[in-house]
């Protein structure tokens, strides 16, 4: 038969480092409402607090461990809900609340701390909950008994109101089990077009909001089998070409990175990276964004610095920890330097492109391809655009990442327009689930009596006749959707 101790130790199996904080922080506050601090129990809660602090901290000299709308942050970065660990977190969840902690500072030097000190810690926080005001007597008692180590974080603070309503509204899609990610898109361009007009003003901007909407967005890509974002992404529902197109790359940047398997710190790095790529831009003059006619020497000039703009605006305007400043450095500094260094700005580099530089060359390509400009008012074709960039493969990319990107986009990504050979119209809506990329499952438009497309019925290109075993539909050609005013996004969102 199989006992409780062992029940809770199969329990406890298989936690990351970070949950398995968690799990002992918890046990050690019930291990002491019971125990005295000489019971082995309660020595071993502390050992196991002490251990798994250490672990992650990992050279640091602070965790820094926050609660926002039903989440667990460590150092601004969201812990994923695990079924392995849902019972732990919520149950720590609840017992936070109940004090009014929104969160702990917990300092290196508590992986040493005296057993005493680490038991008076747990005892405090079983205690603050039956005080008037849990978080001033625990702030007072912390102080009294000189447990300088760790600081309490109350629940939220007020100039973070718009943020807690954002993500009270994330916290309401979740509950419902249900993702928005036309919302969280939004959402995402709301927060970047917020950095780039302080920037453009010259002032220092905080980047919390976008971290969180970045976390988001790759919890939304590594949990969701339905590639919902990358369709955001490649059906163009925006026209506000600057700041989606910083969006679109965040987002296609971050699916190449889930293709290859990078871990979730790197795929949201990519997701950031790909939101600040262009912040060089901010500083050109109004007219060179919205210039139709040819670039003179001067354009080109300001227009070659902005990757190195970018750089010089993430290390002197950004305000975030010098660590996470420098991960964002490097990949918008390489996007335009392109595979074989031929490319912009041109300082005499002799070292290969970063992973995630390459990453970034080639989502800004494509986006920048299938996305109407100023001086190009009608977009490329995905496919189209995917046969140019082939040509370049070797050269301006990574062949192997852009042979990744094209059979992950397929030959036809989500929403673009094709001809049949019976003269239908029809939108790419998923991609193929055959052998073959080049037959996704379309959605037929049909004309309305007012100009418009109303939807038909959804089709697989992959199938075929099973009398002469040749397709049952053949593409004629792909199409630009504005020609037709066929917005795809009203059709597949």
């Amino acid at each position: 038969m199989i006992t409780q101790k062992k029940q809770k130790q199969a329990a406890y199996s298989g936690l990351t480092p970070k949950e398995q904080f968690l799990a002992d922080i918890y046990s050690l506050v019930r291990t002491t409402k019971v125990y005295q601090a000489n019971n082995k129990r309660v020595t071993a809660g502390v050992e196991n607090f002490r251990r798994s602090l250490a672990k992650i901290l990992d050279g640091q000299n602070s965790l820094f461990l926050m609660i926002e709308s039903t989440h667990f942050y460590f150092q601004d970065e969201k812990l994923l809900l695990r079924s392995q660990a849902e019972h732990i977190q919520s149950n720590l969840l609840k017992y936070f609340e109940q004090r009014g902690l929104g969160g702990l500072t917990i300092n290196a030097t508590a992986t040493e701390a005296p057993l005493t000190e680490v038991v008076n810690f747990a005892v405090l926080l079983n205690n603050s909950v039956r005080q008037a005001n849990p978080m001033e007597w625990l702030i007072g008692q912390l102080a009294a008994e000189n447990l300088l180590w760790v600081t309490p974080v109350k629940e939220v603070e007020e100039n973070e109101a718009s943020e807690v309503a954002l993500q009270e509204s994330t916290a309401k899609l979740e509950a419902t089990r249900k993702r928005a990610p036309r919302k969280v898109y939004a959402y995402t361009l709301k927060s970047v077009q917020e950095v780039a007009k302080k920037l453009a003003s010259n002032e220092n901007t905080g980047i919390r909001k976008t971290v969180r909407m970045v976390q988001t967005m790759a919890e939304e890509i590594l949990l969701n089998e339905q590639p919902m974002m990358l369709a955001m992404s490649t059906i163009k529902a925006y026209d506000d070409y600057t700041f989606a197109h910083s969006v679109n790359v965040a987002i296609l940047a971050m699916y190449i990175g889930k293709s290859i398997g990078l871990p979730k710190e790197t795929i949201e790095r990519l997701g950031l990276c790909g939101l600040f790529h262009d912040l060089g831009k901010v500083v050109w003059p109004h007219e060179l964004l919205n210039k139709t006619t040819a670039l003179d020497d001067h354009d080109l000039k300001l227009i070659r610095q902005h990757s190195l703009n970018s750089t010089r605006i993430i290390i002197l305007q950004l305000n975030s920890s010098i660590k996470k400043k420098g991960r964002l450095l490097l990949p918008p500094f390489e996007h335009h330097l392109k595979y074989d260094l031929s490319g912009y700005p041109q300082i005499g580099w002799k070292r290969p492109l970063s992973l995630c530089g390459r990453i970034l060359a080639i989502a800004d390509v494509y986006d920048a391809l299938t996305s109407p400009r100023v001086y190009r008012k009608e977009a490329i074709s995905a496919d189209l655009a995917l046969g140019m960039m082939l040509e370049q493969s070797g050269t301006v990319f990574d062949p192997i990442l852009l042979k990744v990107f094209i059979n992950m986009l397929g030959l036809y990504p989500l929403g673009t327009l094709l001809r049949l050979d019976g003269g239908e119209l029809a939108l790419v809506s998923q991609r193929s689930t055959s052998d073959d990329i080049s037959r996704p499952w379309v959605l037929l438009l049909h004309p309305d009596e007012d100009g418009g497309y109303t939807k038909g019925t959804e089709i697989n290109l992959s199938e075929k006749d099973p009398t002469t075993g040749s397709y049952i539909h053949m593409i004629e050609k792909s199409m630009n959707p504005t020609t037709f005013n066929i917005q795809p996004a009203e059709f597949l969102s």
